[in-house]
């Protein structure tokens, strides 16, 4: 073979060599995936593959295929059933194309959830779309009490008994917070027999007890001994006969932050369900009466509306306790305490700290009121069962009552 042939031969080799080389890092390229990256703004960026800082960039570059926006998710799992509270919801960024989120299934405001109840379970982390919540604790089955439903974890509820006075005029509703006022009536009682105070006293008479009579001089209250103005003996002193001790009445701010959930009998509302369907049932078929009678131009009764507390005067409120209130406020109704609830402000959660329970002498000091020293000698009379006190300036008239 010529010189100039096998170099000619081998140049041709070189340049398919080269072709074949170049044509597979091209097709290599071209199938490279794009390499995107998120901004600051949340906005998804594809970046050409093989772009060089500084140089420009073989495929389009800056194109924007979806964004991150907010959404409400589960800050831990919640089992069905579960009342969604401000700690159980978070809100994170998750990518508009979401099928969910582009349906408009999801929530950006922890607020209209809280109160709502889950009807199945949620993971921690997973979204909280519309289709997971309950429309009312009859849409969960085989959750138990409707009732429990409503309560948040740690609470109990209590139902306890109101009339017009202590149940601020059963003006309440059920989500409404009140605050628990008692007053207690204190007494001095004997230590031992744990009964008021004063004690009956019956004196001995020493001589007729060593002589074998009977030495008990009758009964007198428990009083003390003074001595008698003017006269320099000693005397005793005793309460009226058939009076009793005042008590002394203290009333003390005593729970707070207590939610009503429900104002009268608790109604279960499958019940209620029952009720309205044979309602419905009861005027379609009155209605189809009319239509068929001599008179089809008469009214067709319509069905009223539920209301949300049935009874105009309820006898019992419903309370949300923690398990120790409860057991403050059962005590307080057992020994007969008198209680009252106070209804707070819409959305007043605030704790109340420094309230001071409120006696006589404590409401005579904040109310800067003066006891007046005693004067001259009044002169009552009696008319219509009215006591009218009047002052003397003039020694007393002798006025038959």
């Amino acid at each position: 073979m010529r010189p100039r042939t096998f170099i000619a031969i081998v140049l041709v080799l070189v340049v398919v060599a080269a072709a074949i080389v170049g044509f597979l890092f091209f097709r290599n390229l071209n199938n490279t995936p794009p390499v995107e990256t998120i901004t600051e703004d949340g906005i998804v960026i594809t970046v050409a593959p093989g772009a060089v800082a500084g140089q420009p960039a073989t495929l389009p570059t800056a194109t924007a295929e979806y964004e991150l926006v907010p959404v409400v998710v589960a800050s831990i799992d919640l089992d069905v059933g579960t009342k969604l509270t401000a700690d159980y919801l978070d809100v994170e960024r998750r990518p508009s194309n979401n099928v969910a989120i582009r349906a408009n299934y999801t929530f950006t405001d922890t607020s209209k959830l809280i109160g709502r109840i889950v009807g199945t379970n949620v993971s921690e982390g997973q979204e909280i779309l519309e289709s997971m919540l309950a429309f009312s604790s009859n849409d969960i089955t085989a959750m138990g009490s409707d009732l429990a439903i409503q309560l948040e974890e740690g609470r109990v509820a209590v139902a306890f008994p109101i009339d017009e006075d202590n149940g601020v005029a059963y003006s309440m509703r059920p989500g409404d917070l009140v605050d628990i006022i008692m007053t207690l009536e204190l007494r001095d009682l004997d230590p031992v027999f744990q009964s008021g105070l004063p004690n009956k006293i019956a004196q001995v008479n020493q001589n007729a007890l060593l002589e074998g009579r009977s030495f008990l001089f009758p009964e007198t209250p428990g009083g003390r001994l003074e001595v008698i103005p003017g006269l320099d003996l000693i005397g005793l002193v005793v309460p009226q006969e058939g009076s009793e001790p005042l008590p002394r009445r203290v009333s003390q701010l005593t729970v707070q932050q207590v939610e009503v959930v429900w104002m009268g009998t608790w109604i279960d509302p499958r019940k209620q369900e029952e009720e309205i369907e044979e309602d419905i049932n009861a005027i379609a078929v009155t209605a189809q009466a009319i239509r068929n009678s001599d008179n089809p131009d008469q009214p067709v009764p319509t069905l009223e509306p539920t209301k949300q507390r049935p009874e105009d005067a309820p006898d019992l409120v419903i309370l949300s306790l923690s398990s120790q209130d409860a057991l403050v406020l059962k005590w307080a109704y057992e020994v007969g305490i008198q209680v009252d609830l106070v209804l707070r402000a819409q959305g007043d959660d605030q704790f109340f700290n420094g309230i001071v329970s409120v006696s006589l002498p404590q409401a005579v000091q904040q109310g800067g009121l003066t006891i007046p020293n005693p004067g001259p000698i009044g002169l009552f009379t009696r008319f219509e069962d009215v006591v009218l006190p009047t002052r003397l300036a003039s020694p007393p008239l002798n006025v038959n009552p």
